[in-house]
């Protein structure tokens, strides 16, 4: 299952399912170096970072973005 970390606080990780939006927390140490608001980790024995997705998410959200500008 693919989540993005929504938010850090501390030593704990919200991540938001990106397939049925469902919420967890996690504690930091569960997760890879490196990580930050927006980052999408996939599940699977392990939590790994899944820059690919990440950034093909980033792209789909900014064409999203530009298309609204032009609209204004």
């Amino acid at each position: 299952m693919r989540y993005v970390i929504d938010e850090i606080i501390d030593d704990k990780v919200i991540l938001e399912s990106l397939s049925d939006r469902s919420v967890i927390v996690v504690d930091i140490s569960f997760l890879p170096e490196k990580i930050h608001e927006g980052s999408v980790v996939l599940k699977k024995e392990k939590f790994e970072l899944d820059l690919d997705y990440e950034y093909k998410r980033k792209k789909l959200l900014t064409d999203k973005l530009n298309k609204l500008k032009e609209l204004e």
